[in-house]
């Protein structure tokens, strides 16, 4: 994310505002055709095609500070039955590429039983963000953020398998154990909208303070098409795990498509597209979405006038330029792919697209899920410690960002009744809202399996309210009070 004190628009970005916070025969037309989302990209006027005038790529000869962090990371696999690595095809999907230039990749795992073969649970990795250049350099080195060249690249990933956690575990509590699992790798760093490759960027070096000049791509939006087309088996073979093929996904009977973080803005901006294309074939086929840790306060009720970003830049002193300055700032480099029925409806204020909050609460109308930690230490910090106020003026703390957010999740009840699509919002959100501060929880087994929430006496887990709101009974939406949950 870069710098999280100098370049907060984009801090506060990743973590909610759009998330503002400090990866053999065709069927039904080519694999192009197969694409997840069709709109024409945001992209700049000044886009630069590929030459010989470019710097070289990113990479370690190139920015020699590189880091390989654990945040965004993957362990190596030690289970007999490990998701395995699979290698996106370049000569089908030629701008399945991370920031680096390594061919993007996912990990599978075949569905356990028969019975779950048409099950799938497709999770976005998530992993912070940059949309400056210096943010950019930053982050390959890992200085002035949590986050490193782990989430720019392919190269550090393990290279055979990994061990499913949380929501591709195969523990007990999990409802879709039995899946069909896939993990798409997160390293494109644009919150997986992007649609621009080779991006001049200029930057000092994040280290001995150099200039320093290479390229970059921000395709996340091309590895996305590219994951679902190979699963759909269209234009390549399908997948073969440990000696088996991987189901066809267009064959599939419940879909999950999940993220966290920079992956919960993956889901806000694709899930209704990836339904259309999957229904395309399979009208029968229920598609439902999972978004984790990417919520913050609406900005309609928050007051940046007070900020430390509106001192220095008085377009960031209203919600509204506020919102324009984060779009700008990162559509120049990513030539972002937003939402496609929100650009539908504002085609003069694209800007209003990249505001995942507004996504969830106006425009996407698959069957949605929220989870999201009331007092989540990474979407917090920024309101916390950059100035910004309530409608009311009192200084953002950490209960005050928790009441907030708690509001703000209580107005999923009334979703279909305010969404601005309307009638196409049929199914009002499944929400789970713990006062725990840890950000990012889809990928972890203790935050999704021993947190907990007080509900009438009895100590609820995420899952329990999932599947409750998968089967509209019981307690669908639960959000904690103030000391009512408990937390790994």
């Amino acid at each position: 994310m870069g710098s999280r004190r100098a370049c907060l628009p984009l801090s506060l970005l990743l973590c909610g505002w759009s998330m503002l916070g400090c990866e053999g025969p065709s069927k039904g037309g080519s694999a192009a055709d197969a694409a997840v989302n069709a709109p024409t990209p945001d992209a700049p006027a000044d886009a630069a095609p590929p030459d010989a005038a470019l710097p070289p790529v990113l990479s370690t000869s190139v920015l020699d500070c590189g880091v390989a962090g654990t945040i965004g990371g993957l362990g190596d696999a030690i289970s007999a039955q490990p998701l395995i690595r699979h290698d996106l095809d370049l000569s089908v999907f030629p701008e399945a590429l991370c920031n680096d230039g390594t061919g993007a990749i996912l990990y599978v795992r075949r569905a356990a039983t028969v019975a779950a073969e048409n099950d799938w649970v497709i999770q976005l990795q998530g992993g912070g963000l940059c949309g400056t250049a210096q943010e950019c350099a930053n982050r390959w080195c890992m200085v002035d953020t949590l986050f490193s060249m782990s989430g720019m690249s392919a190269t550090p990933a393990p290279a055979l398998g990994i061990d499913g956690r949380g929501i591709t575990s195969r523990l007990g509590g999990n409802p879709l154990g039995d899946a069909n699992q896939v993990l798409v790798k997160y390293c494109s760093s644009d919150l997986w909208v992007g649609t621009q490759r080779d991006v001049p960027i200029a930057a000092l070096h994040p280290v001995s303070g150099d200039p320093v000049a290479f390229r970059m791509h921000f395709l996340g939006a091309r590895i996305l098409d590219a994951a679902i087309a190979t699963l759909r088996q269209d234009g390549v073979a399908a997948i073969d795990y440990q000696g088996t093929p991987m189901p066809d996904l267009d064959q599939a009977t419940y879909v999950l498509v999940a993220g966290g973080s920079a992956g919960g803005a993956g889901v806000a901006h694709h899930v209704d597209a990836l339904t259309t294309t999957l229904r395309a074939t399979n009208a029968e086929v229920t598609v439902n979405g999972l978004a984790d840790s990417i919520l913050a306060p609406s900005l309609d009720l928050v007051d940046p006038s007070s900020s430390t970003l509106c001192a220095t830049q008085p377009t960031a002193c209203t919600a509204d330029g506020l919102r324009q300055l984060q779009h700008e700032a990162t559509n120049a480099l990513w030539a972002s792919q937003l939402e496609s029925s929100c650009v539908a409806m504002h085609p003069t204020e694209p800007w209003r697209c990249f505001e995942v909050n507004h996504l969830l609460h106006h425009h996407v109308t698959s069957p949605l899920f929220v989870r999201m930690g009331l007092t989540d230490s990474l979407i917090s910090d920024p309101f916390v410690t950059g100035g910004y106020q309530t409608l009311g003026g009192d200084p953002f703390n950490i209960l005050r960002f928790a009441v907030a957010l708690s509001a703000d999740l209580g107005e999923f009840a009334n979703l279909m009744a305010n969404s601005e699509e309307g009638l196409a919002t049929l199914t009002a959100p499944g929400v789970y809202g713990p006062t725990c501060s840890k950000h990012e929880t889809l990928g972890a087994n203790d935050a999704i399996y021993s947190t907990f929430i007080d509900d009438g006496g009895t100590p609820t887990d995420m899952f329990t309210v999932f599947e409750n709101w998968r089967a509209m009974t019981g307690t669908t939406q639960l959000v904690s009070a103030a000391g009512a949950s408990t937390c790994p």
